[in-house]
Order: structure tokens, then sequence, then C-alpha cells
């Protein structure tokens, strides 16, 4: 990181002043920046290495590493203990949820009773499909809790520049059992009848299948500037893809839009004409590179443009 600002400055004419001390502008004081930046990585390496064997060390002696304890719904972290304790009040929303998931099969249909019936969820707010399949899927409710069951690495998006992460599954040596940090909330024939739901294959296989909106999460409504969702509708056994607001027709939140649905192919079609139209004038190609100048565009990219 340190030589990528070194370099930046140079390009940009620049200089770096170091507030803590004098930076010789040379060879060798750029080596020097660039050692001590290596040692402070190679240290920063080795504190995590400690914290998590630290952490690893925590669960094998029946405590709940830091981090993992706090925010889980049913319970309450005791910092002394280093153990959960039950939360009888939603402990008993936590079997509620259970029970009626099992009965209904249906994330949506719970969340809409829990909300009719005025139960706060976790932060105080309302209750939604995706977090009651987490709340399902949460084996700690059972009485289990597994340290290093998963992991966060770094991946890259589309571009190959802006760095991502994603959990994966770590193999089933690396995981490490907290006996006896949470106590059990739903038994565990309660809690293998609803993995057996969820992991049905008929039920998977109903699910319906991925529709792809290129414009989801790219545009707003006209009239309360929420997000726009794709949605397909089926008329006579043929599909129509349709963008509209996500308040309408949203049972989860007591916001409401009168927006009406727009056709995804005409829509499309409308924002891929402009586009073309946008990227075939130079002049706005060239006003908008000038404008992101600030940003941090290269000078001389923008100069060959002008040129082309």
């Amino acid at each position: 990181h340190i030589g990528v600002l070194l370099d930046a400055a140079e390009q940009a004419g620049a200089r770096l002043e170091f507030v803590t001390e004098r930076f010789e502008d040379s060879a060798i004081g750029r080596f020097i920046v660039g050692a001590r930046a290596f040692i402070g990585e190679v240290e920063r390496e080795k504190i995590a290495e400690r914290t998590m064997r630290g952490k690893a060390e925590r669960a094998r002696s029946g405590r709940i590493p830091q981090g993992m304890g706090k925010g889980t719904y049913g319970y309450r972290y005791d910092r002394q203990s280093g153990l959960r304790i039950v939360d009888e009040l939603q402990a008993t929303v936590v079997r509620h949820i259970f029970q009626r998931y099992a009965a209904t099969q249906s994330f949506s249909k719970v969340s809409s009773e829990l909300n009719e019936e005025g139960t706060p969820a976790f932060s105080g707010g309302r209750w939604y499909p995706l977090t009651i399949r987490r709340i399902l899927g949460n084996e700690s409710y059972s009485g289990h809790l597994i340290y290093r069951r998963t992991k966060r690495i770094k991946t890259r998006n589309g571009n190959g520049r802006t760095p991502r992460s994603r959990v994966v599954v770590r193999p089933e040596e690396d995981w490490i059992p907290v006996d006896g940090a949470t106590p059990e909330i739903v038994d565990r024939a309660t809690w293998e009848r609803v993995q057996r739901i969820l992991q049905d294959p008929e039920r998977i296989r109903r699910q319906p299948t991925p529709r792809i909106y290129p414009l989801r999460g790219r545009m707003r409504c006209g009239i309360c500037a929420s997000a726009m969702v794709g949605q397909t509708l089926t008329v006579k056994g043929k599909p129509y893809r349709y963008y509209r607001c996500r308040h309408v027709y949203d049972k989860n939140t007591k916001k409401t839009c009168s927006a009406r649905y727009v056709q995804g192919e005409r829509l499309e079609e409308a924002v891929w004409q402009e586009v073309k139209r946008v990227l075939s004038d130079p002049g706005i190609v060239i006003q908008e590179l000038e404008r992101a100048a600030d940003l941090g565009v290269d000078e001389t990219e923008v100069s060959r443009l002008q040129a082309v």
C-alpha cells in the first residue's frame, strides 16, 4: 500500500509528507519506508494469528469466543462466564417460530403472524422472512455451538479490482465444539424435523427458477424513491417480466406505494438505447471523465480519449 501511494504521488507530481518523521524522497528513503511497511504487515499477521489461537483455546475450554456470543435472539451474553443465558421471553418466541414453521412451512407466513401479533424482532422492528430463515438454521437453539465451522475468504468482483469476500464451510476436522456454552431452547427432535423440511429436495425443486432482472437494484421509484424490484407474472401459462416498487403489495412493511408495474422488456430496451446514445457521443464521455477527475481519474486517460 505504501508503494502504491508513493507511485500515485509521483505520477501526480506531488510529494508525501509524514507527520511523525522526515521522509527523504530518494531511493534509500523509499526503501526504508517500504521496509517499515513490510514489518508492519508482518506484525499485523502475527497479531491476527495470536488472536485466532486465543479464540480457539477459549472455545476448547467451553467458553464462547469474543464476537460469537452477542446478537443471538433468545439469549443474553454473560461476559463474566463467557456463556449464553436464556432470555425466557425471546425463547418463547423462538419456540413459536419453530412450531409454526413446522406447521406452515412458510417463512412469510410466520413473519406475518409475528408482525400482526405485535411481537418485536431483535432490534425492536418488524420480522422478515429472511430473519425467520436464519433463526431456523441456527443450530445454537438445539444446544449445539460450533466454532470455526465457516470462514470468510476474499474474492473479487467482475472487474477484478474491487476486493469482496464470501463465507465458506471449513473442513469438519477444523470445527471446535463449544460444549455447554449455549443452553437448549428447542428440543433436538423439533430442530431435526425443521431441518428435514428446509432440506427437502421436493420443496427445493418447487422453488421458482431465478429470473434475471438486469435493472434490479439500479432503479428508484419515481413516487416514493424506494428501490425497484423484479417480478414475473404468469398469464395463461406465459410469463411476463415486470419491475415494480418494492412497497407495492408489501406485507412486511407499513409503507405502501401506488406506483404501477413497468413492463421489463420495454424498460430494459429504453435504458439500453439511452446507454448506447451516451456512449456514442464522445463529448458526453469526455465531460463525464473530466467531472470524475476529482475522484482520481488519470488525466492522461482523459487526454487520450480526447485525441480519439
